[in-house]
């Protein structure tokens, strides 16, 4: 009996330990996933501008960003509207680079990139705010 319970709590406290160094391990962060070869990351936003259109109903949100080399590209781009949190505007841009990198240019991209929002319905005068990929920014509408 003493051989069956020090087998047993052996086994017990090998599979403990384990489980906590395979929890320990570097998790990659919601910005830098990789996918079928690739390594997905958040786009660096530097500047975010919106056009709201009374005519057309389309709201184009521009985002300034830039990406550091050659071997990045855009990947996906995703919006969402939070009317709870007061008409915010939510934008998720992704780029993707080959997790083996071939030749790549080494100069940094500049991007421009427009997020055509339909059916985003606004007052007249109000507060708006758009957050790309963490980075928030107010517009005032005053017609």
């Amino acid at each position: 009996m003493r051989v069956f319970f020090s087998f047993f709590f052996r086994v017990v406290l090998l599979v403990l330990l384990i489980s906590i160094v395979g929890c320990s391990r570097d998790e990659p962060t919601l910005d830098e996933v990789g996918i079928e070869g690739f390594i997905v990351r958040e786009l660096s936003i530097n500047d975010i501008g919106i056009n709201i259109s009374e005519n057309t109903h389309v709201t184009t949100v521009w985002v300034y960003g830039s990406i550091p080399n050659g071997c990045q590209s855009l990947h996906e781009i995703h919006h969402w509207i939070d009317w709870g949190e007061g008409n915010t505007i939510n934008v998720r841009i992704t780029t993707k680079e080959p997790v083996t990198p071939h030749e790549c240019t080494s100069e940094a991209v500049n991007l421009l990139i427009p997020v055509h929002i339909r059916a985003f319905f606004y007052s007249n005068t109000g507060r708006y705010k758009v957050i790309v990929n963490g980075v928030e920014k107010e517009f005032r509408t005053n017609s």
